[in-house]
């Protein structure tokens, strides 16, 4: 009767070890074994991991359609897990847990596959942008934030041949 709520703490379990792994390879450069993954599945995966999440309760979360094609990429999905799932708790903190968080999935020629999350949050102050992928740098009170979220994505990023970008929306976020 218990297999979910089970199910559910394995994959809370898994994601801390992830963190500890991220943590671990942010401070030796190191790298993980990389192989063709489908970022559409990895992203539905993320996406279904965090609706189970506390902090989602009260987010509406505006998953992408289902990819018609399978979008392949060579790198190492649980990085690219651990990036998504920093971009879309940092999503969370921005909305005060009770807005709305848009992921959208899209390619272009065929080479680059992009993934954005979007939210209706406060954006971020102009003067951070400079400093936002910094290690330790955070605007969040202490003992909410380490600061590494958004450095480790970086570098996971950077390692795959990728890039990472932030810009504030108009409409804020």
């Amino acid at each position: 009767e218990h297999e979910q709520d089970l199910k559910t703490i394995e994959k809370h379990v898994k994601n801390c070890r992830i963190v500890v792994s991220d943590l671990l390879t942010f401070a030796r450069k190191g790298t993980k074994k990389m192989h063709a993954i489908d970022v559409c599945h990895v992203v539905e995966d993320v996406i279904s991991f965090l609706q189970n999440h506390s902090d989602f309760r009260n987010v509406e979360v505006v998953a992408p359609p289902p990819c018609s094609r399978a979008l392949m990429v060579y790198g190492n999905e649980q990085e690219i897990s651990q990036v998504i799932i920093n971009l879309m708790i940092n999503a969370c903190h921005a909305v005060a847990k009770k807005g709305c968080i848009q992921v959208e999935i899209g390619c272009n020629d065929d080479k680059w596959i992009h993934i954005a999350v979007k939210d209706n949050g406060t954006g971020i102050p102009k003067k951070d942008f400079s400093r936002i992928f910094d290690p330790f740098f955070t605007t969040k009170p202490v003992g909410e934030g380490t600061g590494l979220g958004l450095s480790v994505g970086y570098g996971i990023i950077r390692r795959h041949g990728g890039d990472i970008q932030v810009r504030n929306r108009k409409d804020k976020g």
